[in-house]
């Protein structure tokens, strides 16, 4: 059951790492066509995807950071 659940982790951080990929393109295209507004909230769902393709390293931050500040 261990393995099964890593592979599962890896296949998700490479969806959400291609998605943030494909948003990032999607929302430069949109710019070019002048919809501002509608870029901005694409390059923002790019930017969430990037956060949670490295959520298991940014849990490691916060891990570190709350042992820090306990001492």
């Amino acid at each position: 059951m261990r393995q099964r659940r890593k592979i599962g982790q890896l296949i998700s951080t490479i969806v959400f790492f291609v998605a943030a990929i494909l948003l990032l393109a999607e929302g430069l295209d949109v710019y070019r066509e002048g919809e501002i507004l509608k870029a901005i909230l694409i390059w923002t769902g790019a930017t969430m995807s990037l956060l949670g393709s490295f959520r298991f390293l940014i849990q490691k931050w916060v891990e570190r950071w709350k042992n820090e500040q306990q001492k």
